[in-house]
Order: structure tokens, then C-alpha cells, then sequence
């Protein structure tokens, strides 16, 4: 039994809703190539601020997240260390990836408008450094024996599958400024920096003479297990 029909379309209302399909077609053409490009908008997005707590005059802390390294955290773990000069913040530490490095950034814009007068490698290890590229436009500054590391694609696979997608785009730079054991002063701030060889083959302490505060990196860790790696 027919219970109704619609009349024949002319020519004209057949071309007519042809054209609108294509349009709509198109349109969702474009919003499917937006969606698959979101992460990457996602990560473009302003970093969010972590934590910064005060440890002495000058002297601040960004901790790191708790846990062991994963996707959960980004592996955000490793705490990071800043002091106030005049010339601008000394930065002890990147972090892992270029994420985190970028979230310290944004940290510290937060709380000064400092510069950032160096960041200090702390060890002779990639897996520790990939934080820098977040970095690459100030001084970056190494002990000798940690001028150069190994960024291998095996480091930089096992990154991205270890922290997840905060880890594109990570990796150790090159620095623009040798380190020397010894007293050094930067900013009118002066530091001592003693080199040990305990988790890499070169590991960095650094003392801030001002109030006696002691960063020794890797060397220590709290509430976890101590990790050696080769060097």
C-alpha cells in the first residue's frame, strides 16, 4: 500500500542539491583535516605554570611530579633548580622533555620578568637533558665531560613511548658555554661548582655561596629508587 510519495525533482532542484552535497562534502573535508591536526594545535597552546616554592633568599624549586616516569606525568619527575642574579635566572636542570621545559618557562615568566641568564646541564646524560630544546635561544652552559651526549633515535623512540606526546620534539642542544669547576660568579651571584662521577661520568653539584644551598641533581634521590646509567 503506498502511503504517500514526493514529486519528481526538476533538472534545475537536481543540479541545485548537488551543489549543496559538494559543499558539504568539502566542509567536512576541511573539519576532518582540523580534527587530526589538533594535538599539534594542543601543544602550540600556552604551557601551563608548575609549582615554584622558595628554598632561601634568591634560591627556588620547581618539584617535579611524584612518580615514577610515564605517561600519566609526562614524566615532569625531575625537580629543577633556580636562582635570581642580576643578569637574570640561573636555571639548574631542563627537565626530560621539551614540554616540561617550556612549563619551567612559563613558570618563571610567571613569577619574574627575568631572562634567563643559564641553564646549567647537571649531567652526562641525554634521557636527562631533552628538556633543552625548549631552550634553544639562551646560554646554555656544561662541564666538559658533559659537553657531549648522545641523542640516538633508540633515546628518542624510547622517550616518546615512555612519556607519551609530550616527548615530541625533545632533545639535548648543544651548549654555548664551557663550565669550570671551581668558584664562578654570574649575575654578582657567585656559585662553586664540583664535579662528581657517580650516576654519569660527570655529575655536576653546584652551591650557591649566598645561602649555602646545594643542588647535587641525580645524586640523590627521595622517595625512589636510584637510577645509574651509563655514561
Amino acid at each position: 500500500m503506498v502511503i504517500g510519495s514526493w514529486p519528481r525533482p526538476t533538472e534545475a532542484a537536481r543540479r541545485r542539491l548537488t551543489r549543496v552535497l559538494s559543499r558539504a562534502a568539502f566542509a567536512l573535508g576541511i573539519a576532518a583535516g582540523l580534527g587530526c591536526g589538533v594535538p599539534a594545535v594542543a601543544q602550540t597552546a600556552t604551557p601551563l605554570p608548575m609549582t615554584l616554592s622558595r628554598l632561601a633568599d634568591g634560591v627556588w624549586l620547581i618539584p617535579g611530579e611524584a612518580g615514577a616516569d610515564g605517561r600519566h606525568n609526562g614524566c615532569r619527575t625531575r625537580h629543577v633548580g633556580a636562582v635570581e642574579t642580576q643578569a637574570g635566572w640561573v636555571l639548574i636542570g631542563s627537565g626530560q622533555t621539551r614540554e616540561h621545559g617550556e612549563r619551567i618557562r612559563a613558570t618563571l615568566a610567571r613569577q619574574s620578568p627575568l631572562p634567563i641568564a643559564l641553564l646549567i646541564r647537571l649531567d652526562a646524560s641525554a634521557a636527562s637533558a631533552g628538556g633543552e630544546a625548549a631552550f634553544a635561544d639562551v646560554p646554555r652552559g656544561a662541564l666538559r665531560n658533559a659537553w657531549r651526549v648522545s641523542e640516538s633515535p633508540r633515546l628518542r623512540d624510547s622517550r616518546l613511548l615512555r612519556c607519551g606526546p609530550e616527548a615530541r620534539g625533545s632533545g639535548a642542544l648543544a651548549p654555548t658555554r664551557e663550565l669550570r669547576t671551581g668558584g664562578v660568579e654570574i649575575g654578582g651571584r657567585r656559585f662553586e661548582l664540583l664535579e662528581l662521577d657517580g650516576r654519569t661520568a660527570s655529575d655536576l653539584v653546584l652551591v650557591d655561596r649566598a645561602t649555602g644551598t646545594v643542588f647535587l641533581g641525580g645524586l640523590v634521590t627521595v622517595g625512589q629508587l636510584p637510577v645509574a646509567e651509563e655514561g
